[in-house]
Formats: C-alpha cells, sequence, structure tokens
C-alpha cells in the first residue's frame, strides 16, 4: 500500500474512534455497520480480488485494474468514508448524547409482541410479496425460460422482490407465535413456496431467506434453543445456496424444473464459478467503483432520475437503466455512480447519508432501551443493512429506494401520532372525568345523625359529603 493510502487509513481510524466515543458501538447501529462493510469491501478488493481475479462473478464481467486504479479507488473509499463519518457525527452533537444498547449477562432478551390485527396484516402482507412474486414472474417462466432474466410483469417482481425479504422475516414471525399445529404447517408450506420461487430465480435472495425467517421466529420465541440452532445452520449454509444460485444463473436453460434436474441428475460444475465465486461477488463492488467511476461522465439527468423517489414509471429510468450497465447482468454500483457525477457530489449525498443513517440509529437504540417498537427497530435495521448492500452492488436508484422506504415509514408513524394522539387525549380526558373523586366537604358536628361516617374506610355519608380513608375528621 502506497504511504499516502496509509495515512488516509491511520485518518480513517482516528476518525472511527471519536465516532465510537459519541456513538456506543452497537450490533444494531446501521452507522458502524456501514463502516464495517465498507471498510471490508474496501481492503478485500484491494488486496484479496486481484488475488482470485481467475474467479469470475458479477454477471460474467471480469474487472482487473491496474494498481494506479486500485489506489485511486482506495482513496475514494475513504473520502466517501469521511463524509459519512463527519455526517453521523453532525448528527450525534446535534442531537444529544446517544444510549448504549448492551446486552447485560444474564438479561433476558425481549419477546417481541404484535397485537392481533397488526399479525393478520402481516400475514396479507406475506401473501402478496408471495403473488406479486409468482404472477409478476409467471407460472411458466417458474417451471421453464431460456432466459435468466424472463419476467412478464417487471412492475409485479420489482414490488415483490422488495416486499419478499421483511416478508420472510414476518413469516417466520407469525410461525414463532403460532400455536394451532395445522396454522403452523400452513406456514411452513407458504416457507417452502418461497424458497421453491427464489431456487427457480436462481437469485441470491435465497440465502437470505431461511435466515430472515428464524430470525423473525427467534423474535417472536427468544428462548426456543431449536431456533437458535436452525439459525447458525442457516448462517453456515449461506455461502453454499449463494454459490448454487452463482452457478444456476450460469446456465443455458433457466426454470425450476431443469435445475431440479440438474441437481438430482449431474454434478454441479461449471467451467466459469469457482468455489471462491461468494467471495469474488462481494468484492467485486471494489473493482466495479472503480471501473464506473472512470467510464466517460454520466448524464446529469440521470443522477436526477436516480434521486427522484417517484415510481420509475413516472419517470424516464426505463429509458435510461440500461445506460447504467456493465452488461446484461451487471448494473452499476451507487458508488461508482456517485463517483462518476464528481467526487464534491459524492462527498455531499455520503455526508447526508451518515447524517440520516445516524437519525436512524438513535430511533432502533431509543426502541430497544425501552423495549417499545421493536418491530419498527427491526424494520428500520434490516432496510439500512439491505441499504448497504445494494449501494455496493446495485445502482443509485436501488439503493435510494430503501432510504425513501425508510422515510415513508416515519411518516405514516409521525401521521398516525398526529391523528390518533387528540383521540386519545380526549379518550383519557372522559374517562378521568367519570372517575373524579367528589370534593371533601366539613364533617357534621353530629356523627349520629350520620352513622355511615364511622365505617372504616369511609364512604359518602348522606347527601355528598365524604369523609378520609382513615376515618379521622
Amino acid at each position: 500500500m502506497e504511504p499516502i493510502l496509509v495515512i488516509e487509513f491511520l485518518v480513517l481510524v482516528f476518525a472511527v474512534i471519536y465516532l465510537c466515543r459519541i456513538l456506543p458501538l452497537s450490533l444494531f447501529s446501521p452507522v458502524h455497520m456501514l463502516i464495517l462493510v465498507y471498510v471490508i469491501t474496501s481492503f478485500g478488493g484491494y488486496f484479496i480480488y486481484p488475488e482470485i481475479d481467475d474467479s469470475i462473478a458479477g454477471g460474467s464481467a471480469a474487472l482487473v485494474l491496474t494498481q494506479q486504479e486500485l489506489s485511486r479507488t482506495m482513496e475514494a473509499f475513504f473520502y466517501l468514508l469521511y463524509a459519512f463519518i463527519v455526517g453521523a457525527c453532525c448528527y450525534v452533537l446535534l442531537s444529544g448524547k446517544f444510549v448504549s444498547v448492551r446486552h447485560r449477562p444474564g438479561q433476558i432478551r425481549p419477546k417481541l409482541k404484535i397485537k392481533r390485527s397488526v399479525r393478520v396484516l402481516l400475514l396479507l402482507a406475506v401473501i402478496f410479496s408471495l403473488v406479486s412474486l409468482i404472477f409478476g414472474f409467471g407460472l411458466e417462466e417458474i417451471f421453464w425460460r431460456t432466459d435468466y432474466l424472463s419476467e412478464r410483469n417487471k412492475y409485479l417482481v420489482i414490488l415483490g422482490k422488495a416486499l419478499v425479504l421483511p416478508a420472510l422475516l414476518f413469516l417466520g414471525y407469525l410461525f414463532g407465535i403460532a400455536k394451532s399445529t395445522y396454522y403452523k404447517v400452513f406456514l411452513s408450506l407458504m416457507l417452502i413456496i418461497f424458497m421453491t420461487v427464489l431456487f427457480s430465480m436462481a437469485t441470491r435472495r435465497l440465502a437470505l431467506a431461511p435466515i430472515l425467517f428464524f430470525m423473525g421466529s427467534l423474535a417472536a420465541n427468544p428462548k426456543s434453543k431449536a431456533t437458535i440452532m436452525f439459525l447458525y445452520i442457516s448462517f453456515a449454509i449461506a455461502p453454499l445456496l449463494m454459490q448454487l444460485a452463482f452457478v444456476l444463473r450460469a446456465l443455458p436453460v433457466q426454470g425450476l424444473m431443469p435445475f431440479a434436474a440438474i441437481i438430482t441428475h449431474t454434478a454441479l460444475t461449471n467451467d466459469h464459478v469457482s468455489l471462491l465465486s461468494p467471495i469474488k461477488n462481494f468484492l467485486f463492488s471494489f473493482p466495479l467503483a472503480g471501473t464506473v467511476m472512470d467510464l466517460p461522465s454520466l448524464d446529469f439527468s440521470y443522477l436526477l432520475t436516480s434521486l427522484n423517489p417517484l415510481p420509475g414509471f413516472m419517470t424516464d429510468w426505463y429509458e435510461i437503466n440500461q445506460n447504467l450497465v456493465l452488461n446484461t447482468y451487471t448494473p452499476f454500483n451507487a458508488l461508482g455512480e456517485l463517483l462518476n457525477y464528481g467526487l464534491t457530489l459524492s462527498v455531499g449525498i455520503y455526508f447526508f447519508f451518515g447524517f440520516y443513517f445516524a437519525h436512524l440509529d438513535k430511533i432502533i437504540r431509543a426502541r430497544f432501551v425501552q423495549q417499545k417498537g421493536l418491530l419498527l427497530a427491526l424494520m428500520l435495521f434490516g432496510i439500512s443493512i439491505l441499504f448497504i448492500l445494494t449501494s455496493l452492488q446495485y445502482n443509485l436508484r436501488s439503493a435510494m429506494r430503501l432510504i425513501y422506504y425508510t422515510m415513508f415509514i416515519e411518516l405514516v408513524i409521525a401521521l398516525g401520532k398526529i391523528l390518533i394522539m387528540p383521540l386519545v387525549i380526549t379518550k383519557r380526558l372522559k374517562g378521568s372525568q367519570q372517575h373524579q373523586p367528589r370534593a371533601w366537604r366539613p364533617m357534621p358536628d353530629n356523627l349520629m345523625d350520620h352513622p355511615s361516617a364511622l365505617i372504616a374506610g369511609g364512604e359518602s355519608i348522606g347527601e355528598g359529603v365524604a369523609v378520609r380513608p382513615s376515618g379521622k375528621i
């Protein structure tokens, strides 16, 4: 590594140390998770990726950077991390001290409780996500197709893909709280259908499906040793499932039937995929950003479209998205796009990301400390993790959608408080007026005229006159 990069790395270390002083480390911190993932990606892309460049990943796009290009890309990563950390620090300093979320030894993990009406809505959302995937992709295409990206209704597919990961989390939660055996069987069948559809699509979401399912189940029943064991198993097999998706998507014939035939009758071998493909695919983000950064300058209108919160059919996204790819299967990533527009603009946007991620961090910590709104905390944290991965693997518009999702969730909650809180206050005031105690009146001089006043605990003594519970005058 060049001396200038060593100096910049030391600056990054000191910046992270200062950030940790004002923003305590937490497993559920979006800010710390982004920094960790970006550091691993940058150093892995700089040192490890060039050593395994014989293994092709990332849609069969083999990218080889020169030493100078590697250094420039590493430097760009450092600058973006600087901006992100400064943005997070600014929010923390402006909003006050953050609480530390730490589980003490022996502390019982909280059980996530959701009202029955909300559970019904979650089940409907899970079913809607599954239906969107099936009918958007097409039943025939699920079983047999000749193209990896074949689909009948791209809008339904986009909606289904956006909902599938939270749907699996909700499905796991519903399974964890289910009491009826028949209901558990029904939910298990839904999980099998989800896994089958994702398998037929040869998508990397297949590797995340069991992890999210058992995480949701663990949130409902944190003391279940079986759920914890299956969650560990899910983490262990995730690289294998990701490798399976890479192998299947490279085959000439796609779909459930060809995939099943290959698995049951032939060995999964492919000349273009090696055992290092999952690592290669993850670290592929680094040379991809460096390559896109050095491409001819993109039209500034592309940036406006990528940042536009409106749905794609209301913009020119479907007219320009093919200009933001290396090949059919490899889109530009968000980092590369931003760096292509200029380092100054990229630094400004990552400053905003840091500022907003610190805001989400504060919400998540508050929910965990108060043990209220844990579902909201898990949703915001999950979307933050998806943003981190999406910014490395997919285009800027896809990453920004996730930011807008979190903003929409916050907006809905804020509007709900504005509309519902007056009703709650009015109801409480009416209830307090109905149960308001009567005013004290002087005790009559002749107690024998009011014998009920001598009763222990004191109640009404005639015409609205009351005594103290002690019975004293």
